[in-house]
């Protein structure tokens, strides 16, 4: 129905053109609306460029967002609405999920992953829910890819990169490796290895290519330039694996191992997303330095997400203690306070009301108590 032309007609003053009699309800309705947040980390609203954003066919979609669309700091982070129609509740619920589930997305984190994980809970199914839905079912906030297909698709972004490499180096007239399949290397017995942060847990896949051109793939929780003394935990099953690059830049791996999967692999921006169609992977990149991937160093105040400064609460030399509210940022539409994470004394404010700031970005330090009594040095 057209109803927003309707609005239109009637605020003009036209009548409605049909009646409530001739209207039928033919199909059940379910909509979700999808959004740049992280339902895990308090939905934390996200910014930056959608490289991919392809929704499925099978529903109704509304929204101006599309590949290569930025998501800015100003206004609500709503990327699109999905609509699905069927004979009955379930059905369209179902519908709906699959069409999440089969959707290519890479850029800020959304709550794709969270709708899905609710459309397809027993409870949302069978209609036991309420308002207090997500307190009762908090594992739905940030669902779990199964560890066993997690691992085939950080062997597909492995691979991905691997054959991208590969493609790159034999386009050069000069190469000295044309010949070499994908992942040769001339010192065999030394693995490659590449780190992703998996959630918030730093992962090495470790990897190397048989004679017979099959891939061996580990992991470890060791850092790369430690893997020559690390604990391995290897694949039962080599991998075999060909792989074909799309015209936007993506690669199609095709992965058999003790299941197959075929998987669309995007490496852009120090974030790599792996799809299968059903699952789907997001590897961020490892922080160079300890505590760097707390966008924390000891004693500072970060932002969560980029805004705009509209408070600062504190000066150089104040005491606070931990939980109290340093900074205000707006960020949109949305309010967010950073505190202090532990008793002590201001050290030093990075930014003024009306300031614009990225995420992650340290506002404020603060010094602990016990290392500004030793310096002697305390406002009154």
């Amino acid at each position: 129905m057209p109803l927003i032309e309707w609005q239109v007609r009637v605020a003009e003053g036209d009548p409605l053109l049909v009646d409530q009699s001739d209207l039928v309800a033919i199909d059940s309705v379910v909509e979700v609306r999808l959004y740049a947040e992280d339902p895990a980390r308090d939905y934390a609203p996200g910014s930056g460029v959608m490289r991919r954003f392809v929704m499925s066919d099978d529903v109704r979609v509304d929204s101006g967002f599309e590949s290569g669309s930025e998501i800015g700091t100003h206004y609500d982070p709503m990327l699109a609405k999905l609509i699905a129609a069927a004979p009955s509740r379930r059905e369209a619920t179902l519908r709906l999920a699959g069409a999440l589930r089969a959707a290519i997305i890479h850029g800020p984190v959304t709550n794709r992953d969270s709708l899905v994980a609710v459309l397809e809970s027993d409870d949302f199914l069978a209609g036991r829910t309420s308002t207090a839905f997500l307190d009762e079912h908090p594992e739905l906030l940030a669902p779990k890819v199964p560890v066993a297909r997690e691992r085939l698709h950080l062997a597909a972004a492995v691979i991905a990169a691997a054959f991208t490499s590969r493609v790159t180096l034999s386009s050069e007239p000069a190469s000295a490796t044309a010949f070499a399949p994908t992942g040769w290397r001339n010192v065999a017995a030394v693995p490659q290895a590449r780190a992703f942060l998996v959630g918030d847990s730093p992962v090495t896949v470790v990897y190397e290519v048989r004679r017979d051109g099959a891939w061996r793939v580990g992991f470890t929780a060791a850092p790369v330039e430690l893997i020559g003394t690390a604990d391995i935990e290897w694949l039962d099953l080599p991998i075999r694996a060909s792989a074909v690059t799309t015209g936007e830049g993506d690669v199609m791996v095709d992965l058999e191992a003790d299941e197959r999967v075929f998987a669309r692999v995007i490496d852009a921006d120090d974030i790599v997303t792996v799809h299968d169609g059903v699952w789907n992977s997001r590897f961020g990149p490892v922080p160079r330095f300890a505590g760097e991937a707390d966008d924390q160093q000891a004693g500072a105040s970060a932002t969560p997400v980029p805004g705009t400064i509209t408070l600062v609460l504190v000066s150089v030399g104040d005491m606070v203690v931990a939980g109290q509210t340093l900074v205000v940022l707006e960020a949109m539409k949305m309010e967010h306070r950073i505190v202090a994470a532990a008793d002590g004394v201001v050290d030093a404010v990075f930014v003024e009301v009306g300031q614009s700031v990225d995420a992650h970005q340290v506002v404020v330090t603060v010094e602990g108590v016990e290392a500004v009594e030793a310096s002697g040095v305390m406002k009154s």
